[in-house]
């Protein structure tokens, strides 16, 4: 007959063993994302003169990852009245630099280009550079905004040979 020691050290083990097991995988399940949102295509007006919520709802931690294409015309040229300049996700620095720093515009953000695609979380003022790609952890909560960095955007063309929106493809990853 088993004694009641060999009862409690075989006891021991068993528990040890799941303790371990239990201890293994929660690293996994705290880094491991539990949900993928996806929106693709979301058009962002190169007219809009306002961020246009995404109605994607972020979370302080989620991975925030855009992906934006499209091109179109921005300004008045490098003079004000010249050849229209191309801008895309990125937007044209170039432009910031002759046209818009030389009339002092007022931009929505003062570190992105004349153009370029830029978002905010929530509804405070914390504004950063997308551009064609931007990958991050978000730092707050909130519905995720997006828009075209300008001063002026009734003089952006939309005509047949450039895009009226930037499509942005958005993943949200939840951890």
């Amino acid at each position: 007959m088993i004694s009641s020691r060999i009862y409690i050290q075989i006891l021991v083990a068993v528990i040890s063993g799941i303790f371990l097991v239990v201890a293994a995988a929660i690293p996994f399940f705290l880094n491991h994302p539990t949900e993928t949102i996806k929106k693709p295509n979301f058009a962002i007006p190169v007219g809009g003169d306002d961020f246009k919520d995404t109605g994607l709802k972020i979370n302080n931690n989620d991975i925030v990852e855009i992906s934006c294409d499209g091109r179109y015309r921005i300004g008045q040229g490098k003079e004000g009245g010249g050849e229209w300049e191309w801008a895309g996700p990125n937007g044209n620095s170039e432009l910031a630099k002759t046209f818009g720093e030389r009339n002092n515009f007022n931009f929505k953000y003062d570190r992105a280009a004349v153009g370029e695609v830029i978002g905010k979380i929530g509804k405070g003022n914390k504004i950063f550079p997308v551009g064609e790609y931007y990958k991050q952890e978000a730092a707050e909560s909130g519905n995720l905004f997006l828009m075209i960095n300008d001063a002026i955007f009734t003089d952006n063309v939309t005509d047949k040979d450039n895009d009226k929106n930037i499509y942005c493809d958005i993943t949200i990853t939840r951890k």
